[in-house]
């Protein structure tokens, strides 16, 4: 999804998103899916003091409390405490490296989890730097449901964090606190509100 600034010609576009919605939308998305900072500070602590194994595994339940979908969630937590804290410590530091989606393919690898939620656990790894990638953004969007279509995302989410942050319609404490993270909650509201918007085929 190419982000695109138009002053003057044609565009053919998927999905608009004016610097005006990204506050409105947010607030929905914090109304609609409360409790996100809470999640941000536990895994704080668990970096701090290097993914205890039991509150690894509350972590990664938190994460699926917070989206309201349980699938797979006991499974994924009867994997062992040490598996679990491994990897979240291992992706961990792959974000730190700049390596964001290594980072999701070392997620994946705790069994029983998917894409979207390596996602959903990176992004509050670090939300500065990881976004997730689900089943609204992947259809109502377009991106493919692997590590390609999730760095494409991430890189979309990117540019339009630059642009965002330049806009001078956008209020300046909306400008200096705007994570990448914060985009894909836009994105995913406006997408998950707006049912015309759909990936285009050609």
């Amino acid at each position: 999804m190419p982000i695109l600034q138009v002053t003057d010609g044609l565009a053919i576009f998927r999905f608009v998103l004016l610097p005006a919605e990204v506050p409105i939308l947010l607030e929905r998305h914090r109304t609609k899916y409360s409790g996100s900072a809470d999640i941000e500070e536990a895994a704080n602590r668990l970096k701090a003091y290097g993914f205890a194994e039991n509150a690894s595994v509350n972590f990664v339940g938190d994460v699926y409390n917070w989206s309201r979908m349980r699938r797979n969630a006991d499974r994924v937590q009867k994997a062992s405490g040490f598996e679990i804290a491994a990897k979240l410590r291992a992706a961990s530091q792959q974000i730190d490296d700049g390596d964001e989606p290594k980072a999701i393919q070392t997620l994946c690898k705790i069994p029983h989890l998917g894409m979207s939620y390596a996602s959903k656990i990176a992004r509050f790894l670090d939300p500065a730097k990881c976004v997730i990638l689900d089943s609204v953004i992947r259809e109502r969007i377009g991106y493919p449901n692997d590590i390609d279509g999730y760095a494409a995302f991430l890189r979309d989410c990117r540019d339009a964090l630059t642009l965002l942050k330049a806009s001078p319609v956008l209020d300046p404490c909306w400008r200096e606190t705007l994570r990448v993270s914060d985009v894909e909650a836009a994105f995913f509201m406006k997408a998950k509100e707006n049912r015309n918007v759909r990936p285009q085929h050609s």
